[in-house]
């Protein structure tokens, strides 16, 4: 099972950049492509977590979703269970891009430990907001989108299939389990994903539509995006989220073989944070780092061109 989960992460992360170009940043010999535009620097996550007492910070999680007649963001409709899983998700995406990029890192410059929560239980002292919208998509194979607006402000992360699951759990809730109206509805809001999911599975195993079907099915629906579910679609999220976050931290896409590659359906495509991936954090937070009102022209930042365990 761990080897279809595996290897069924490469099919969604589907994150891009709202901005246009990237950017290209040096530090000293290292250069690194970054969707946020110079100007606009603060609007990044690295940027708020390294600016300030960075001692003292708490990722803030706020869960929304677009439901409202009228455009307005609203908290999902199954609330404080949906929106626990999803800080799960968030805590697991930046400690994995925290040990990844202080390999990289001279002591003083490392990310900092970080307190991930959920917004609803706060406010939190000197908390940062970071706000992801479970919201659908015009495209139905797309499960997450995060970026950068051309102004440069940070955009939400946008995560199109947990608003599908979000929906379902509560439509589905209504009428009676088994139904034809509840095979409506599955069919209506996560068939997409089923189909995609068992493309995916049944080419790379030899497989029929069906087996890779039962696969998805070992789990309730419902329990499709648990943190620690072993539905495939599960692992799915999860390395969506962690490729969304890089976006949100400052990067761009990269090369096959990392979290952050462009194309996720290679069987190359990791499940976790690479050194490949956090050496180019590390580039961006020296970036950073260096562009820091208190910085220090004597003492820069510079990123070591191996880990250092």
């Amino acid at each position: 099972m761990k080897r279809f989960i595996a290897l069924l992460v490469t099919l969604f992360a589907a994150g891009f950049a709202l901005a246009a170009q990237p950017d290209y940043v040096e530090v000293g010999r290292y250069g690194e492509e970054a969707l946020w535009q110079n100007a606009r620097l603060d609007q990044t996550l690295l940027w708020d977590i390294l600016s300030g007492d960075t001692h003292k910070r708490m990722l803030a999680v706020e869960v929304k979703s677009r439901r409202s007649k009228d455009g307005e963001y609203t908290f999902p409709l199954t609330a404080e269970p949906m929106a626990e899983e999803v800080v799960k998700y968030i805590r697991n995406a930046y400690n994995q891009w925290r040990a990844q990029t202080n390999l990289f890192l001279p002591e003083r410059f490392r990310l900092p430990a970080l307190g991930v929560v959920n917004a609803q239980e706060g406010p939190f002292e000197n908390q940062i907001t970071y706000s992801v919208v479970l919201e659908t998509d015009t495209q139905s194979n797309v499960v997450g989108r995060a970026g950068y607006y051309k102004d440069g402000t940070r955009s939400a992360m946008l995560l199109p299939v947990l608003a599908r699951i979000d929906i379902y759990a509560e439509k589905a809730a209504e009428v009676p389990a088994g139904s034809s109206q509840q095979e409506l509805l599955r069919r209506r809001l996560l068939l997409p994903y089923e189909e995609l999911a068992a493309q995916i599975i049944s080419g790379k195993h030899g497989i029929n539509r069906e087996q890779a079907l039962d696969l998805l099915h070992m789990q309730q629906i419902t329990e499709w995006h648990l943190y620690h579910s072993l539905s495939p679609l599960s692992a799915v999220i999860k390395a969506v989220i962690t490729h969304e976050f890089g976006h949100h931290l400052g990067l761009s896409h990269g090369e096959q073989g990392t979290i952050m590659a462009q194309e996720m359906n290679s069987p190359q495509t990791p499940v976790n944070v690479t050194e490949a991936d956090g050496k180019r954090a590390a580039v961006l937070a020296c970036y950073v780092w260096n562009n820091l009102p208190d910085a220090d022209p004597q003492h820069p930042c510079t990123p070591y061109p191996r880990a250092r365990r």
